[in-house]
């Protein structure tokens, strides 16, 4: 009993960190076109992006593979995050390289000052690689509040930071992009230096670990690639082929779907360490509770968004969005499978098969590609909406098939609520809106 309170406490905290870190990257999204104009706010995005993808392959999915192997053997974890940040440290050293070649030719048409300032962003993948894994490990010891917690810094100093240059009438992007790196690397040296203190082992490398490693990171590095094209598939084919405005209509769409992803993705934060930990005896009902729960609570908060969307995109959008309605009916749903495949997929990584995660994003992306190719041209932005419900549906399937045959569990036990389910959801339901009533009142 005393493990399901603290999971559903765990699973709060999770949620609203994760609510918490949507608004300040809303606030933040509103606040920096505001600042440097529609000309500086795509020099930052010029200097920034292919930083980020870089910064992004050069981790090796090793803080994936950190949260699975930790979760398992937190007694020698030091070496395992020391290990892999040599890993990371050596792989953004390669990236470096390869990134201050190539950003001229991504970056060709920019004025040289962007291209080197996007060079000097490429040190972003130094700081990921020291500073990220560390944080990342928490999930794997299953200290969630401070994981949590910490989550919140790099968003809110962001933040902080782009209300000041505002304060100061300070209009660089080159600037802003430098100050990034200076922020993120003060602010993750203190980090680490709380993080290193919870996490239990010797502070030295192991060869040994590497091939554990790299055996779980890289189908999780890889994993990324599929998984881009499921996300942004969509909207590359539309300003490709549909007049800008059409693009304007769908991303507004797409953000108003975005609504489900921070409800109920916590869950899946918290399945892959906790199934782990299991050490392959696989706590079945944990399972079925996390992906019941998940998609009965999605479908809910889904179709709430999705009745309501006619009246509300409007009165937050404006009505020159009007046509977002129509691909938003659609989008909706898709954000509901979205996010129940993602505490799916973190469901495999904690049974230890990222490999079938990979699998089932590469089928969804092509199925995304193949779709597009036919809906787009028939019915538009909605086609483009359709085909991705299709692939996302396809990505969930695959990865519930796997869960099935891992656990030897009917697949139906994963995905329609029983009593058990119902009855955790309704008590913890009670308990959240009785103490929320009672700050109400207080």
């Amino acid at each position: 009993m005393k493990e399901n309170s603290d999971t559903f406490s765990t699973l709060k905290i999770t949620t609203a960190t994760n609510i918490f870190i949507t608004f300040l990257g809303i606030a933040t999204g509103i606040l920096t076109p505001r600042l440097l104009g529609p000309i500086g706010e795509g020099q930052l995005a010029a200097i920034q992006t292919w930083s980020l993808i870089l910064a992004s392959f050069a981790q090796l999915g090793l803080p994936e593979a950190l949260v699975y192997l930790l979760s398992r053997d937190s007694e020698n974890g030091l070496q395992y995050v020391l290990t892999a940040e040599l890993l990371a440290f050596s792989s953004s050293i390669v990236m470096f390289i390869i990134g201050w070649f190539v950003l001229p030719i991504f970056l060709h048409s920019q004025s040289n000052s962007i291209i080197d300032a996007a060079r000097v962003f490429l040190v972003v993948t130094f700081i990921y690689a020291l500073f990220g894994l560390p944080h990342g490990a928490l999930r794997g010891i299953q200290s969630f509040k401070l994981w949590n917690i910490l989550r919140i810094v790099p968003s809110t100093l962001w933040l902080l930071v782009v209300a000041g240059f505002m304060a100061f009438n300070l209009k660089q992007p080159i600037d802003l992009s430098r100050t990034f790196l200076i922020i993120n690397a003060i602010s993750g040296i203190l980090l680490i230096s709380i993080v290193y203190k919870r996490i239990n082992g010797r502070a030295r490398v192991e060869l040994k670990y590497i091939g554990k490693l790299i055996k779980f990171g890289i189908p999780s590095v890889m994993t990324s690639i599929p998984q881009t094209l499921n996300l942004r598939l969509d909207q590359f084919f539309i300003i490709a082929l549909l007049p800008a405005k059409y693009l304007g209509y769908y991303v507004v769409a797409v953000a108003w779907s975005g609504g489900i992803s921070p409800i109920i993705s916590g869950v899946g934060s918290i399945m892959f360490p906790k199934i782990s930990a299991d050490k392959d005896k696989h706590d079945i009902r944990f399972l079925k509770t996390g992906l019941q729960g998940g998609l009965l609570v999605g479908s809910i908060v889904g179709a709430i968004l999705t009745l309501i969307a006619p009246i509300a995109i409007p009165i937050v959008f404006g009505n020159d969005f009007r046509n977002s309605i129509a691909p938003a009916l659609f989008l909706v749903p898709s954000g509901v499978i979205l996010a129940w495949a993602g505490i799916a997929e973190e469901s495999l990584r904690g049974l230890g098969r990222p490999t079938v995660v990979l699998v089932a994003e590469s089928i969804g992306a092509i199925t995304t590609v193949i779709s597009l190719i036919i809906l787009l041209h028939l019915f538009g932005i909605v086609g483009a909406a359709i085909s991705s419900l299709i692939g996302y549906t396809i990505v969930a399937t695959v990865c519930v098939i796997a869960i099935s045959k891992s656990t030897h569990t009917p697949i139906v036990a994963f995905v329609l609520p029983d009593s058990y389910t119902l009855k955790w959801i309704s008590r913890n339901t009670m308990k959240l809106t009785k103490k929320l009533l009672k700050g109400l009142q207080a």
